[in-house]
């Protein structure tokens, strides 16, 4: 067509058939030889317009996960936002104790709620899944957190501005106990633990119990 009013067609549409087109254009800059192929563009009615939902630098058409920009990290086959161990490949997803976490991100080391989880009376802890005779240490957070643990690269303290509270010694069936007394005014609060095992580098889960 002829934009410009000088009277010359710059640009000329051929139909390829099956949906496909060229436009050429003509650089007319001395008169031009108005063969139309100067500068060629050839469109198709059937493109496919590519898409990236979650930009990850992935087209979704080649996106194992184009909802989730993590993907797949540990190489399972499934997607982060959907497995329940994102640290290890675990393509079955088994969750032997059924809390949502795949057995292997599942800490070995377990600590119990309060018991009675009572204000104004003795309260215990029992901690299992432990290193036989392991020193352990026993961390109240005010809620839960990050915190790395500076001896053991790549393990996190899942607490709060952690504070010491005990520092036990596992049995030879890596068990242990945290007693504590917990005042009147302790009712409708939140009891915040997690044990760390500095020397085999290994946490527990973060446990929360609601003082009645």
């Amino acid at each position: 067509g002829d934009n410009n009013a000088d009277g010359l067609v710059h640009a000329a549409i051929e139909d390829l058939g099956n949906g496909t087109f060229r436009v050429g254009f003509e650089d007319t800059a001395g008169g031009g030889d108005f063969d139309y192929d100067d500068v060629n563009l050839v469109i198709s009615a059937n493109a496919t317009v590519e898409i990236d939902t979650d930009a990850d630098g992935l087209w979704d058409s080649g996106d194992l996960c184009p909802l989730d920009d993590r993907n797949d990290n540990d190489g399972d086959g499934l997607c982060e936002s959907s497995d329940n161990c994102n640290a290890y490949p675990n393509a079955d997803q088994t969750d032997a104790d059924a809390d949502g976490i795949g057995d292997p991100c599942d800490p070995a080391m377990f600590i119990s709620e309060a018991i009675p989880g009572i204000a104004g009376q003795m309260n215990v802890w029992s901690i299992s899944g432990a290193s036989p005779l392991a020193p352990l240490e026993i961390y109240r957070g005010k809620a839960k957190g990050v915190l790395p643990v500076t001896s053991c690269p790549g393990l996190y303290l899942g607490l709060s501005r952690p504070q010491l509270l005990a520092t036990p010694t596992a049995d030879m069936a890596g068990n242990a106990i945290l007693s504590k007394w917990l005042g009147g005014t302790a009712s409708g609060t939140k009891e915040t633990v997690q044990v760390l095992d500095r020397v085999n580098c290994t946490v527990s889960q973060v446990q929360i119990t609601v003082i009645q």
